[in-house]
Formats: C-alpha cells, sequence, structure tokens
C-alpha cells in the first residue's frame, strides 16, 4: 500500500485470507475489498506499524473456522524520491499462537490445580542455568511471606534473597545433581518445625538437558500423625504381647491373610513369613481342623460371628490352645472378609484340664 492506504500489491495467501464471502458491509481499500471487521485492523497496523515501525501481532476473527486466526505483521518503509512506500508484510503464526497460549492457559489452570490440591504442595521448573521458568502460586506467596522475596520468571534459583543459606544450598546441591546425574533426585528437607519431600527430576530433549522440574510437599503433619500411629501401634503391640493376644484378616475375594505381630508371636513364627490360608490351616492341631472347618462354614453360612477354642501347633512344634473371636463382614449379599481376634489360652487351659483329671481321678 502506499501512503494514501491504496493497495499496490498483494500476494495470494493474502487475498484468500480476506476475501471472505459474508453478507456485511465492506470497506473499498483501493482495488481489494475487506470486511467490514477488519477495517479497524487494517487501521490498526497502519497505526502502530507506521509510528513505531515494529512487528504487531494481530489476532483475526476467520469466517471459515471456529478458531481465530493470528497474524504477525511487519511494515518496512521504502524511501522513493519525495514519497515514502509502506510495505506490509504478513505471516499467519496461527499454529505458535495456538501453542503458546494453550501454554499459558494449561500453566493456570496447573498452578490453580495444584494450589487447591494441597496447601503445603509446591511446583516449580528452572531452565538449564537454573532460572526459574514456571511456579505455581503456593511457592510464590510462601517465599513472599517466608523471605520477603519476590519470584518471578527469570529469578536465580541459586541465589534467592534472603533465603537461609543452608536452605539455598539444600536447593543448589539438588540442582546440580541432577544436572550432573541426569537421574532423578529425592530428598526429605527438615526446616525449622517443618518436613518437606522433595524430588528434583531432568527435563530432557533428545538426551540434553534443557531444564529441571521440582516439587515439594509439606508431610510435617502426615509425618505428626506417623509417628503417633506408630506409638500407638508399638502400644498396641506390647499390650498384645503381654495379653499374648493377636489379630488377622482375611479377603474372601483376594484370598488376601493379614497377620498383626502377636499373631506371629504366639505362631512362634518369623514376622517375615507370608502367611496363606494354607499355611494358616497348617497350625490348626490334626484332631480340631474338621470342627474348625465346620463351625467356620456353619457360621459363615448363617452370617453370624462366633467364639470356639482349638488348638494349634507352633512352627516350633509346641501344642498351644487359642480363643477365637471371628467376625465377617458381607457386601450385596456376599462374604467380603472376615476378622478374627486370638487369645493365647494355654495356661488356663492347662490348669483347667489338669482341675477336670483330678476330679475324675477323685470320683
Amino acid at each position: 500500500i502506499d501512503t494514501d492506504g491504496m493497495l499496490l500489491y498483494a500476494n495470494a495467501s493474502f487475498i484468500q485470507r480476506f476475501d471472505a464471502k459474508l453478507p456485511v458491509e465492506r470497506l473499498h481499500f483501493g482495488n481489494f475489498i475487506f470486511e467490514k471487521e477488519d477495517h479497524q485492523v487494517i487501521s490498526d497496523i497502519l497505526d502502530t506499524t507506521v509510528q513505531h515501525r515494529t512487528p504487531l501481532m494481530l489476532r483475526l476473527n476467520n469466517p471459515s473456522s471456529e478458531h481465530p486466526v493470528y497474524t504477525e505483521w511487519e511494515v518496512k518503509h521504502i524511501q522513493q524520491a519525495n514519497n515514502i512506500e509502506i510495505q506490509l508484510i504478513g505471516r499467519d503464526v496461527s499454529e505458535t499462537a495456538y501453542v503458546k497460549a494453550m501454554l499459558v492457559d494449561t500453566r493456570l489452570q496447573l498452578s490453580s490445580i495444584l494450589d487447591n490440591l494441597n496447601q503445603g504442595l509446591y511446583v516449580w521448573t528452572v531452565d538449564k542455568n537454573f532460572q526459574l521458568r514456571f511456579f505455581n502460586k503456593n511457592l510464590y506467596n510462601d517465599t513472599l511471606a517466608a523471605f520477603g522475596t519476590t519470584l518471578e520468571e527469570g529469578t536465580d534459583m541459586t541465589s534467592i534473597t534472603n533465603m537461609p543459606a543452608a536452605l539455598q544450598q539444600f536447593y543448589t546441591e539438588s540442582y546440580q545433581e541432577v544436572a550432573t546425574t541426569l537421574t532423578t533426585v529425592s530428598k526429605q528437607l527438615n526446616f525449622g518445625e517443618f518436613l518437606y519431600v522433595t524430588q528434583f527430576a531432568p527435563i530432557l530433549v533428545h538426551q540434553q538437558l534443557k531444564g529441571i522440574a521440582a516439587i515439594a510437599i509439606n508431610i510435617t503433619e502426615q509425618y505428626q500423625k506417623q509417628l503417633h500411629l506408630e506409638k500407638t501401634q508399638e502400644a498396641l503391640l506390647e499390650a498384645q504381647m503381654l495379653g499374648k493376644v493377636g489379630s488377622w484378616e482375611f479377603n474372601f475375594v483376594t484370598t488376601e491373610l493379614i497377620w498383626s505381630k502377636g499373631m506371629y508371636a504366639i505362631h512362634e513364627l518369623d514376622n517375615n513369613q507370608l502367611i496363606t490360608p494354607e499355611l494358616r490351616q497348617s497350625f490348626i492341631h490334626p484332631d480340631d481342623i474338621a470342627l474348625f472347618n465346620e463351625q467356620f462354614s456353619y457360621y459363615l453360612s448363617i452370617r453370624k460371628d462366633f467364639e470356639y477354642e482349638h488348638r494349634i501347633v507352633t512352627a516350633s512344634r509346641n501344642v498351644k490352645w487359642l480363643q477365637s473371636i471371628i467376625r465377617f463382614k458381607f457386601e450385596n449379599g456376599k462374604p467380603l472378609k472376615c476378622y478374627g481376634l486370638i487369645r493365647d489360652i494355654t495356661e488356663e487351659k492347662t490348669k483347667e484340664l489338669h482341675i477336670l483329671s483330678y476330679v475324675k481321678r477323685l470320683r
């Protein structure tokens, strides 16, 4: 086009892009026809490129598609005597623009999802020079709150302002380890009263390091709950040992059988031994196994919990008496699980049998 806005030349791609066949008012621009909605576009191109002489990215509506067209326009000024000819070169960059738009949208959605998943979840990526490229809102907010430091894209993650030296060293060494080994690195981080699980993974393209993806999860609450659970389990184990008690669980669907440590102790079996229903059966005294199976099948059929006493032969070939309580769980009319609690009553049973034997002799 010339300085009066008259079209001097247009290539085939340009004509194909703008020569839409819609019944709307059109603007005659020299010997070329533009849609009304494109009028402002042309004005913007002229104003921006002529004044600033810089490429301009424009989003245009595409009548033949539900997706918009992204075009990049570059202006060239050609001085001819006393006149200036303005040449506009347009390039369809829709594909690149779509990718960029999707990346931005995906990053925003990802950040929102990550923040909603867990308030103690931090995710970020750095490039191969350890410059920050992506981070979620949690990391930004908590870094600002803890250190008074504002994170932004391009921040050097090896020298974050106001971060304690020990913490800075932890992250720097982790980045360097990944960059050197090109493998995922997992570590625990103690920071004050908080405990984090961290993981750093290399971002590789054709086996070349392009960056590092990092994640940190605050597991302080879970860790404290785990400690409490372990203490509770330890206390329960001690109680089971003192009371000579054990518990078990059987899944009818998967046939998985789980024993407590008390069960192993009573059966004088190593804790690492895998327990199966067949192995469990093998411990029942040969003279009691028929009655045991009969009682189990009967109470299962009538869906009723029951108690019984029977003998076992331990792994060390010792005979013991057990008092057992069994409870069944059903789902949709079918047995799902059963739970058992046993107590070693060998000592009481032995005394009882001695007494009965003594009374029998007296008679």
